[in-house]
């Protein structure tokens, strides 16, 4: 059981980990995506 309760728990903290750094990403792309359509419309 209680190995149970570990494996559950790294993937519950896993599943975090990664939805923090899905969200980090798609900032970081959003962000590029915004610079690149700014520089459009300077050129």
């Amino acid at each position: 059981e209680l190995r149970k309760t570990a494996v559950a728990g790294v993937i519950s903290v896993s599943t975090v980990d990664l939805e923090m750094y899905l969200a980090k990403y798609n900032a970081i792309i959003s962000h590029e995506l915004r610079i690149v359509k700014s520089y459009d419309l300077w050129n």
